[in-house]
């Protein structure tokens, strides 16, 4: 940790007995300049790789910061932080480093932003990046983003089209909650894991591409999208949880892949699944030790508790 600005031999004092994690500079600063570390500081965190969630919480001294190695920074993580200077671009706020200023999306600069251009050379899209941007209509996620945070886009009930890049390895819970608006989605093949709540509530969801290299489908990541018809779950899918597709009451048409060995309770509760697809003896026999409890020596089986 490298410490500038105002009496920075007092910060290091500090910074040396104080973790960098939840609400590590609250002691740095007070919102009536009352602490006797009080003023600004500069902070260089050259070998960090995450921010966690709340991790610099009021922490009202902090004018900049450099994330050399960061790849995740957490939900709230600069809450309070008044002082702190963002590098900014079209409608977006990012933190970095000299290199490259847009590693870190951190948030939108209003709620009120109808588009955002994410810059190209941005790592990640954190926690409540977008979240409640209600005016926001379209995004394209370039390749250069390997993760999406959780409810980075939840609320954004204006959001009719999204573009997830081939880059993106993980969507977080919620990343796309009760955008009401969004009609189609594609999972690029990049991406192994869906959240929890991931798209629940998208009402007009109408066409969900699930490309293979997906491993698993959160709980209630698809919960109440009402439109959606049909799902084809590629044979990478190992695990699709509870309620999954729950409340999807228009589905009809589920193929499932070979891979699957988990099955949520109530993956598919309320849906009216009249055609069900299974191309594989095997996944059919998982099926059957689900739903009738005929269990095969040679088949690995693991229910979701």
């Amino acid at each position: 940790i490298i410490v500038t600005g105002e009496n920075p031999a007092m910060y290091e004092s500090v910074m040396g007995t104080i973790p960098v994690y939840a609400e590590a500079l609250y002691l740095l600063a007070d919102g009536n300049n009352q602490s006797p570390y009080c003023g600004t500081i500069d902070l260089i965190l050259p070998d960090a790789t995450e921010i966690v969630d709340h991790a610099f919480d009021n922490a009202f001294a902090l004018k900049s910061i450099t994330l050399p190695k960061v790849t995740t920074v957490g939900d709230g993580a600069f809450y309070g932080c008044t002082k702190l200077q963002y590098n900014t671009y079209d409608n977006a706020r990012y933190l970095g480093n000299a290199q490259n200023p847009y590693i870190a999306l951190i948030c939108a600069t209003s709620q009120n932003i109808t588009t955002c251009a994410i810059h190209m050379n941005t790592k990640e899209i954190s926690d409540c990046a977008f979240r409640d941007c209600r005016s926001l209509t379209s995004i394209i996620i370039p390749d250069s983003v390997t993760s999406i945070g959780s409810e980075a886009f939840g609320g954004c009930k204006g959001l009719t089209s999204v573009t997830i890049g081939n880059g993106v390895k993980g969507i977080g819970d919620g990343a796309f909650g009760t955008c009401k608006g969004l009609t189609s989605v594609t999972i690029p093949d990049s991406v192994t894991s869906i959240g929890e709540v991931a798209f629940t509530d998208c009402s007009s969801l109408t066409s969900v591409i699930i490309e293979n290299g997906v491993e698993s489908i959160g709980r209630e990541a698809f919960w109440g999208c009402k439109g959606l018809t049909k799902i084809s779950i590629p044979d990478s899918v190992t695990s699709v949880h509870q309620y999954a597709f729950g409340a999807c009451t228009h589905l009809s048409d589920v193929t499932i892949g070979e891979g699957l060995i988990k099955l949520g309770s109530h993956a598919f509760s309320e849906c009216n699944i009249t055609n069900l697809h299974i191309p594989s003896q095997k996944a059919l026999q998982f099926i059957v030790n689900h739903y009738i409890g005929i269990v095969y020596d040679d088949y690995n089986y693991e229910e979701e508790s």
